[in-house]
């Protein structure tokens, strides 16, 4: 077991090249995504940060990693997997912690990741 890992740039380009095969599988074309590595001291290993009106994201790398449970590359590979599923809930997100929301919007929302879904799930056949 490692402890108290500190991410390279190898590690880096690992994330960002996960991150970029998620965003891709799951379809968030609609976004702006730029990547970060950085010295922030928190428990994470990885974040998002996004603007849903300006559809703009930055993912980041945490640098300075507690104790990993873990191989190194699996929990870069996890971690930037986890972003880009936050990255594609993020509107969701925003609708479950609004103080007015419609019920419209919810269903507009489902919709929109069961839509997204199906594009992942079902290749269109053209018979």
């Amino acid at each position: 077991m490692l402890k108290n890992y500190t991410t390279t740039k190898v590690d880096f380009e690992l994330f960002k090249k996960e991150c970029e095969k998620w965003i891709e599988v799951f379809g968030l074309k609609g976004w702006s995504v730029v990547y970060c590595h950085d010295e922030k001291e928190c428990d994470n290993y990885a974040e998002v940060w996004y603007n849903l009106k300006a559809r703009c994201a930055t993912i980041t790398l945490i640098k300075k990693w507690g104790n990993l449970f873990t191989g190194k590359d699996f929990q870069i590979k996890q971690s930037a997997f986890h972003e880009a599923r936050e990255l594609f809930y993020a509107r969701i997100n925003l609708l479950a912690k609004a103080r007015y929301v419609t019920e419209y919007e919810i269903d507009e929302e489902i919709h929109n990741l069961i839509r997204n879904d199906e594009n992942l799930i079902f290749k269109c056949e053209v018979t």
